[in-house]
């Protein structure tokens, strides 16, 4: 993956082949970054944040760089969390981060997923978005993509009150899944209940045999009903 804010806030061709969107990067543009980022490497464990963009004063550009991670390494449910098995390079993203006036958490390990990771504030999100569709509209290429839906359902979420009977709460799920079958996720959405929430409830719906969970083609689970 090329971090690289002029090409995130720049117009790049899209090409349509082998049933998807595609973009390609020539060799060339490759040779030119890395000369003038004084790239070394672009391996997962040796890649790090160049020098030139975190002392760079530019804060349209740091956010560029953050919404590029995020969109590529990112993961949005309850929270907005941004992870990596390098750590110096996700010490990087999160000073990007901080450069931009947001506030996260530490870096912490993941023993279960074997990389590193750091959440952004929620209190700092709904300005984060903000920033995000102000620097969109200018740049309509640099976008959260695919996780702005994501991001909108955890803002929208937190104005909501949800009754916190465990019994209504499974009561909801039962019912959606009387006749789908659903991702956590999908059933975070469908019943504005925290992701967290969701799973809590699943895990004991099925210790108690009501449900169970096939495994899906993209490492997700799906939930049916017994």
């Amino acid at each position: 993956m090329i971090w690289c804010p002029e090409l995130a806030l720049g117009s790049i061709p899209v090409y349509f082949t082998q049933g998807k969107n595609q973009i390609k990067f020539p060799k060339a543009i490759t040779d030119v970054l890395s000369e003038y980022y004084s790239i070394a490497s672009y391996k997962s464990h040796e890649s790090k944040i160049p020098q030139k963009i975190l002392k760079r004063k530019d804060r349209k550009f740091k956010l560029s760089c953050v919404i590029a991670f995020i969109v590529d390494e990112g993961n949005v449910r309850d929270v907005v969390s941004v992870y990596s098995v390098n750590k110096e390079l996700l010490i990087g993203v999160r000073q990007l981060v901080l450069d931009c006036g947001y506030r996260c958490s530490k870096i912490q390990f993941n023993k279960t997923a074997n990389n590193h990771l750091f959440t952004l504030s929620t209190k700092d999100l709904k300005e984060f978005y903000r920033d995000v569709t102000k620097l969109s509209n200018e740049f309509p290429t640099c976008n959260l993509s695919f996780k702005e839906d994501s991001v909108k359902f955890i803002l929208d979420r937190r104005k909501m009150k949800n009754p916190r009977d465990r019994k209504i709460t499974e009561k909801r799920i039962l019912d959606l899944l009387e006749h789908n079958k659903l991702s956590a996720q999908e059933i975070s959405r469908l019943t504005n209940y925290a992701y967290c929430t969701i799973i809590h409830c699943l895990g004991r719906l099925l210790k108690e045999s009501r449900v169970r969970r096939v495994k899906a083609t993209n490492k997700t689970y799906i939930w049916v009903r017994e």
